[in-house]
């Protein structure tokens, strides 16, 4: 996967690899990247515009990886089923493969 982030100050692009598991449906993938971009946005009390605008590009990286991979672990379900905070949370402190 990668992914695109157009700003000057921080890399043209992210290359993401998926984990190993198959995936089963992409139903709800875009939804659950948004999803998990915004709450980790809303979590780190940047939802407004002046405070996106002063992420770091580490901070974008992060952000954009773990939306990565709770869309991810929704394409490994069938259907739209994304993952709650506790399962997410678990998946990052893994190693993608």
């Amino acid at each position: 996967m990668s992914l695109l982030a157009p700003r000057s100050s921080l890399p043209t692009s992210l290359l993401l690899f998926p984990p190993r598991p198959p995936r089963l449906d992409t139903v709800g993938a875009g939804d659950t990247f948004s999803a998990a971009l915004l709450a980790g946005l809303a979590d780190s009390g940047r939802l407004d515009a002046r405070a996106v605008g002063a992420l770091s590009a580490a901070d974008v990286e992060g952000l954009l990886r773990r939306a990565a991979r709770a869309a991810a672990l929704n394409c490994q379900r069938e259907g739209c089923d994304p993952p709650g905070r506790a399962e997410l949370e678990a998946a990052m402190a893994e190693p993608w493969r």
